[in-house]
């Protein structure tokens, strides 16, 4: 899986888990303002009731919604309300002693008890909500991070299957031919100069999917040059006519064979959609070279669209439905980018972009 990837899920964990804690921290410290408050507030108001001795007192502190323990002026227990084990009365006071969760009974100036108050449950489930949900974070995480590992892979060993089919079915016309051409050998006829042709044809196919998975030597390269060369290539290929016009041109860092391979794709691609013409329009930005690619063809269906570069889709009956996969993995290699800008009936135009000669180490721009 990609390191920004990771990265970002990382920082975006960490920022739900930091800013959990701290709404939390701000909360239960809320919270406590509010009861020692109220503390303070009940405190004053029982002060007359304890000086006289009124029979109130249980009643008000029975509404109380927290525990708490009534202490005399020699810190004796008077009264508690809302505690749940009543034989540790005496430790849980002297635990709220040392935390000085109490409040000073004050009857004109003089300390006649004092009010110790528990902490509401709903402090305790606060407190350890940031860890909690750290934890659920952090199992999230690795869920998230193995499952797109998982995809990643599946996503690699579909890429190679494809590239398997694509290589059997680019070898077996050449193949074919070689073995036709052997027999006819045997039989006597001079096939030599025909086996040769069928063994380069072979060598160059081996030779471009070699680089597919490998790193490319890069040279200075001329757009119009590669065209033209991808077209000559399909030649003899083409059992019809196809016109050719390309206007201006750009120097782009690439690998000549594999560039004039995504240019043979797009060609074929048009050829068999029917098209009469191919347009390569030729132009540049401050750091691209942008190539459209238009034709007359009976274009792509909405159907498909989306997924063109990314599965192996065909609209042939004998098609592997790689040209484009492959042509988009060749142009990232570049580190440019394909895309398709529209198509419609009569009109079809895929945009490519490749860093420019002098802007090539310019990645980010993209």
């Amino acid at each position: 899986m990609p390191f920004l990837i990771q990265l970002f899920l990382i920082i975006s964990f960490s920022v739900i888990v930091i800013s959990s804690y701290v709404m939390s921290s701000i909360t239960i410290s809320k919270i406590r303002n509010e009861i020692r408050n109220y503390s303070f507030v009940l405190a004053k108001s029982l002060s007359s009731a304890l000086i006289s001795g009124s029979e109130d007192i249980e009643n008000i502190i029975s509404s109380i919604p927290f525990g708490i323990i009534i202490t005399d002026d020699k810190d004796r227990i008077r009264f508690y309300a809302n505690l749940e084990v009543n034989d540790k009365v005496e430790e849980l006071k002297e635990k709220l002693k040392k935390q000085k969760q109490y409040a000073e009974i004050k009857y004109e100036n003089f300390n006649i008890g004092r009010i110790y108050y528990l902490e509401p449950t709903s402090i305790i489930y606060l407190t350890i909500l940031p860890y909690i949900l750290a934890i659920i974070t952090l199992g999230t995480f690795f869920i998230i991070v193995l499952a797109l590992r998982n995809a990643y892979k599946y996503e690699h060993e579909k890429f190679y299957s494809t590239f398997a089919k694509g290589l059997a079915h680019q070898m077996g016309t050449p193949i074919s031919s070689l073995v036709a051409n052997i027999e006819l050998l045997k039989k006597g006829e001079d096939r030599f100069s025909q086996i040769q042709d069928d063994i380069n044809k072979i060598s160059s196919i081996l030779k471009r999917f070699s680089k597919i998975g490998s790193s490319i030597n890069l040279q200075e390269v001329s757009i119009e040059e590669v065209i033209l060369n991808a077209y000559k290539n399909l030649e003899g290929k083409l059992r019809r006519n196809l016109q050719l016009n390309i206007s201006g041109n750009c120097k782009v860092m690439g690998d000549i064979e594999l560039l004039e391979w995504v240019f043979e794709n797009l060609i074929k691609n048009s050829y068999e959609a029917n098209s009469t013409k191919i347009e390569f329009k030729v132009s540049e930005n401050k750091y691209f070279c942008i190539i459209d690619v238009i034709d007359n063809g009976v274009g792509i269906s909405n159907s498909i669209r989306r997924k063109i570069f990314s599965d192996s889709i065909t609209t042939k009956s004998k098609g592997w439905g790689i040209g484009l996969l492959l042509s988009n993995r060749i142009i990232r290699m570049h580190r440019g980018k394909i895309k398709l800008l529209e198509s419609v009936k009569g009109m079809t135009t895929f945009r490519i972009l490749l860093p420019k000669v002098s802007t090539h180490e310019n990645r980010n721009h993209f």
